[in-house]
């Protein structure tokens, strides 16, 4: 595992963050302040009647049961972090870079379960992880992970409410600066 900072583990924790936001996930804090166990953290909240051996078999029989759509944003969510690194050090993504081990492990858990080979698992990874790249390019989305990643690096650790109002401030500096760049466009 590689040796990061902590403006690198704020993008990180930002990154999985947002995309939780984005896909309406639950959390109930994030930190950056270092741990026994972990350099940061985000604490999701947990998924309601979710049983992932379950979603295998559904996907089998009957399509998606919304366990198989669940496991899939679990999977955005774990891409979040090692994306946004990487997007913040003007890198592109691959898997097993900047110590994401324990999410790509997460990742690849979750795609065993809703599918029927290691083929079928590893193409949704692909497809996911480009999924949540292309979602984190997005220049409201990274608005709210540079905001995020700011008031980590300020106060190091924050609750969930804390976190949805940084990422509103967030937006809204996006947008205020976004209709400057207009006016000062226009003749």
């Amino acid at each position: 595992m590689t040796r990061i900072g902590r403006k690198q583990v704020a993008y990180h924790e930002a990154g999985h963050a947002v995309m939780a936001h984005t896909i309406g996930r639950g959390f109930r804090s994030i930190t950056i302040v270092a741990h026994a166990h972990y350099r940061g953290c985000l604490q999701a909240t947990s998924m309601p009647r979710f049983q992932p051996d379950i979603a295998n078999r559904c996907m089998q029989l009957e399509g998606d049961s919304g366990h198989v759509t669940r496991l899939r944003k679990e999977i955005l969510m774990a891409f979040g972090g090692p994306v946004a690194l990487s997007i913040s050090c003007g890198r592109t993504y691959r898997f097993g870079t900047a110590g994401d081990d324990a999410d790509l492990d997460l990742a690849r858990e979750y795609a065993n379960c809703c599918c029927s080979s290691e083929e079928e698992a590893q193409a949704l990874l692909d497809w996911l992880r480009l999924r949540a790249i292309n979602i984190m390019r997005r220049d409201q989305v990274w608005a709210k992970v540079e905001g995020l990643t700011q008031r980590l690096l300020e106060v190091g650790k924050m609750n969930g409410q804390e976190v949805r109002e940084c990422l509103t401030r967030a937006v809204d500096r996006w947008m205020e600066e976004c209709r400057q760049a207009t006016r000062s466009s226009q003749p």
